[in-house]
């Protein structure tokens, strides 16, 4: 019963945009709190394109789902800015806010339901980047206010490319023809959990860079195995590849990138420094022509990536 008038006294002040701090439309006389929520995506400012920074952090439309204890669906708050007020008896809630999604469920059965939706890397660009928050065990006892914070789905690629090939090769100019990501995952579900499509989902062979912001990638999220096989096709995991002219010969020079998680910035620093690969998949154990340093922070730190995630030196 307490579910119940939970979800009628939701429903009359949802529709009617009631703000009296009681109602007793329903039979009962219920005290309703204020919650004020204001969703964000936290970024520090770092140099760079001012243009680029506002795009990947902005909030064009922002929809805020309050769950019961048992996790089912219990109200659904629109706002073009981020910033809700809403009305809800004493209890304890579980909010899901997510920003920049079109075709939401107006009543999910439940908040896994609701997770399960999809987004496409297509949709994912940046100005409307999709982003989910959470807060769980969220207890209602009186008016309150209260941050939440929302993440990309997607991952951010960055990449700088070097040679040094200290006059060893002799086989003519070097020309760098094409810089792309291979085998990137093309949709995933909202629960930032970091999980590869199915291979009958959506992927892309080839992805270029992400225009006018270059050189920047976006991609989903890839957890898939390291494979190395000419024919094969993804899931696989994601790399990074540079295409390349030594005199009249093609060479490949690839860096995988062995975990795609969401929100998270990965920064390629490559340095070429001899013959590369004759395929983007073949196994890069056998050849030693690059030094490639892969950083890794979570997007919301900014433009400063921390920690070695990749580290393949020469051969000698």
């Amino acid at each position: 019963m307490k579910r119940f008038l939970i979800l009628i006294v939701l429903f009359l002040f949802a529709a009617a945009g009631c703000e009296k701090e009681t109602c007793s439309q329903c039979g009962e006389t219920v005290t309703l709190h204020r919650v004020s929520v204001a969703v964000s995506c936290p970024v520090v400012r770092t140099k760079g394109d001012d243009s680029l920074f506002l795009a990947e952090s902005r909030i064009e439309r922002c929809i805020l789902y309050v769950f019961d204890p048992s996790g089912e669906f219990a109200g659904r708050y629109d706002s073009a800015d981020g910033r809700f007020d809403v009305y809800l008896p004493e209890e304890t809630y579980d909010l899901v806010a997510i920003a920049n999604k079109n075709d939401l469920p107006q009543a999910p059965s439940s908040r896994n339901a609701l997770l399960d939706n999809k987004t496409t890397l297509a949709e994912n660009v940046p100005g409307r980047f999709v982003m989910v928050g959470m807060m769980e065990g969220f207890r209602v006892s009186g008016d309150v206010s209260v941050d939440l914070a929302v993440s990309r789905v997607v991952a951010k690629v960055s990449y700088t490319v070097r040679t040094d090939f200290s006059g060893t090769l002799t086989d003519g100019p070097f020309e760098v023809q094409d810089i792309f990501l291979a085998n990137v995952a093309g949709e995933a579900d909202l629960r930032l959990s970091g999980t590869a499509p199915a291979a009958a989902g959506i992927w892309y062979d080839r992805l270029e860079p992400d225009e006018p912001y270059g050189p920047v990638f976006y991609a989903c999220p890839n957890d898939a195995p390291d494979l190395h096989d000419r024919g094969g096709r993804p899931p696989r995991s994601t790399r990074f590849v540079v295409r390349a002219a030594l005199g009249d010969r093609i060479f490949y020079y690839p860096v995988t990138l062995d975990t795609i998680r969401p929100n998270t910035h990965y920064h390629v620093d490559l340095n070429i420094a001899g013959y590369g690969l004759e395929h983007p998949e073949d196994d890069p154990k056998s050849y030693g022509a690059v030094e490639a340093v892969v950083s890794v922070a979570q997007w919301g730190d900014g433009g400063d990536v921390e920690g070695l995630f990749c580290d393949e030196e020469p051969l000698p």
